[in-house]
């Protein structure tokens, strides 16, 4: 009887071994998220190795083959091996809809030969003749032969949630996410409105004011703030009082 139990008791603890050693295996290969994060965060890790042209990585690239190997092991997702694959793979977007984490290609005068990632404000990361770096797409050079951008996956986005937000100056709040689409209302300097930056249309965000509601470019800083709006002329004339004060 005794055998027995001790029988069973090593094959349990086989049985619990191995599924430890399946769950590990599993969790070790999962896929991982489909974020602009964890592709970017891929991405960055390799600033400053060499370009080889052929290069798949992890210590050379070349263009190409850096966009193919941060896809894959920063979001798990496989793309053509060359520029120009990727370019006929992609979805074609416009400059005004790209998204960081969209590719950005080019085209020297025989097809395109080059492509990079791209990660906002006019920006991508890309492995170039000087190595894995930075580039600022208004770059003399970059313009000159950028053909467009094309969207090889759809990355999940953090949601940025709402804020509520003070006018610094008055503020025309347009009816549609177009410059041309005519004002819905003026927002006057120093008054609250909620912003919905996840709520957006072609890179203008919602904003609310009371029963009003409209758009707004998504250049929010020069003419936000975060805290309420004095009025300069109480600050004026405060400020006018202590002068009369100090010379009396």
């Amino acid at each position: 009887m005794k055998k027995i139990s001790k029988i069973f008791v090593v094959l349990l603890v086989f049985v619990i071994s191995f599924a430890n050693i399946n769950w590990s295996t599993e969790n070790a290969n999962a896929t991982p998220a489909k974020t602009y994060e964890n592709l970017y965060n891929e991405a960055k890790k390799h600033l400053g190795k060499s370009y080889t042209w052929g290069g798949n990585g992890p210590n050379t690239f070349d263009c190409s083959g850096y966009t193919k190997y941060v896809f894959q092991n920063g979001v798990g997702v496989s793309i053509p091996r060359t520029s120009g694959g990727q370019y006929s793979a992609s979805t074609k977007i416009s400059r005004s809809q790209a998204k960081q984490g969209d590719l950005v290609f080019f085209d020297y005068g025989n097809g395109i030969a080059h492509v990079g990632i791209y990660i906002g404000n006019n920006q991508m990361i890309n492995a170039q003749d000087n190595g894995v770096m930075i580039d600022n797409l208004n770059n003399s050079f970059w313009s000159r032969y950028i053909v467009g951008f094309g969207r090889m996956t759809n990355l999940e986005e953090p949601s940025k949630g709402k804020e509520t937000l003070y006018a610094k100056n008055d503020l025309y709040i347009l009816k549609s996410g177009n410059w041309n689409s005519g004002t819905a209302f003026t927002l006057a300097k120093g008054s609250a409105a909620v912003i919905d930056f996840d709520r957006t249309q072609n890179g203008f965000v919602h904003v609310k004011s009371g029963t009003q509601e409209g758009w707004y470019s998504g250049a929010m800083d020069p003419y936000w703030s975060e805290t309420k709006i004095v009025n300069d002329k109480k600050r004026e004339k405060s400020g006018c009082m202590q002068r009369m004060i100090y010379i009396y």
